[in-house]
């Protein structure tokens, strides 16, 4: 153990309505650590938000899903 610190590159992104995320995936790759995460349209049909956790799941530069709930 030495006294340096290593500082990552990351973002929280939004997982929009349609299931596309804030960044495109060339920027997400320049990252370190990706977090996704649902803060709008959480009224959608269930069936429809859990297409989208998916999509963002799915995403090979996603390392995160940020908030995996759901208020009914």
């Amino acid at each position: 153990m030495g006294d340096s610190i290593r500082v990552l590159q990351g973002c929280e992104l939004e997982i929009h309505a349609d299931g596309t995320l804030d960044l495109p995936d060339e920027a997400l790759a320049k990252l370190d650590i990706v977090v996704a995460s649902l803060h709008v349209s959480l009224r959608q049909p269930r069936d429809q938000v859990t297409q989208r956790m998916l999509n963002a799941i799915h995403n090979p530069h996603v390392d995160i899903i940020g908030h995996p709930n759901r208020e009914d």
